[in-house]
């Protein structure tokens, strides 16, 4: 038995037709978007913001483990800073010490130093101490071989000897050397 339909049924199905036909047509463009190789999980992505509880689970592993991956590289580049971070100090902790060493400077001197580095951009302790070396040379104490210009013979052993005869010394430092000279090559060491 053929059914009749009114024109408000007719006009409703072919609606619904065209709706089903749209749906399908968006079906299968989210189904590319969803399965695309490159955005498909940017799509996942927006989907889990808009619903949280939904459950997408090879997304959800691949999140995890992503996670994981994450944070095991950020605890490892962490561990990396902090060993060149100990290594640089101990570099410029011994440079320190060489350099306050080598050039005699006394703890205020090496605070000094140090902010005469940062005022004048200095990034190398020896050249810096050469630098504040020569701007304030240290002051001598007396001790160290310089005394008022005069050159203190009395203070060498053979000033004695070689005042009482000059000559006499002369030549019997130059027979002695001659000696010297003479057996160093009859010896075969030349």
């Amino acid at each position: 038995m053929p059914v009749t339909l009114t024109d408000e049924q007719v006009a409703d199905l072919r609606a619904r037709l065209a709706q089903a036909e749209t749906n399908k047509q968006i079906a299968e463009a989210a189904a590319g978007v969803w399965n695309h190789p490159e955005k498909g999980n940017q799509a996942k992505a927006l989907w889990k913001e808009v619903y949280p509880d939904s459950a997408i689970p090879e997304f959800d592993l691949e999140q995890r483990v992503n996670k994981r991956f994450e944070e095991e590289k950020r605890e490892r580049d962490d561990r990396e800073k902090r060993d060149r971070d100990r290594e640089q100090d101990e570099r410029i902790a011994a440079k320190r010490k060489e350099t306050q060493e080598s050039f005699g400077f006394t703890d205020d001197a090496m605070t000094r130093l140090e902010k005469l580095m940062l005022d004048r951009n200095i990034g190398d302790y020896e050249v810096a101490a050469s630098y504040m070396a020569s701007r304030e040379p240290k002051v001598s104490d007396g001790e160290s071989g310089y005394d008022t210009g005069f050159w203190n013979h009395q203070k060498n052993d053979q000033f004695e000897e070689i005042a009482k005869d000059p000559e006499g010394w002369g030549r019997r430092e130059l027979l002695k050397t001659l000696r010297e000279t003479d057996q160093r090559n009859r010896g075969g060491w030349r």
